[in-house]
């Protein structure tokens, strides 16, 4: 019985490792595409014309890039409470094998 608790603790552990990894993995990756839309935007911008009419797209193209930031750094957010709230259950569940 005591061995049957110890093994499901332990197989808890690993998967709660396994989910931090993961959002670790992921939390990457948003950062890649974010970056990749940035690029984007910048080269999108590069294009614009020296008029007013280029101004303006350049404006626009100003406003997305900081739409996708903020869109980003809401994730980050979001992910980093949830990485925070993982470690802090994964301290828990390793604490309760001992």
């Amino acid at each position: 019985m005591r061995m049957a608790r110890q093994m499901e603790r332990e197989r808890l552990i690993r998967d709660k490792e396994f989910e931090i990894a993961q959002l670790g993995e992921l939390m990457v990756r948003r950062s890649g595409l974010m970056e990749q839309e940035l690029a984007a935007l910048r080269a999108k911008k590069m294009q614009a014309n020296n008029n007013l009419a280029g101004a303006t797209w350049e404006q626009s193209i100003s406003t997305e890039m900081s739409v996708v930031v903020e869109k980003y750094k809401a994730q980050k957010e979001s992910d980093g409470e949830r990485l925070k709230a993982m470690n802090a259950e994964l301290r828990r569940l390793k604490e309760m094998a001992r």
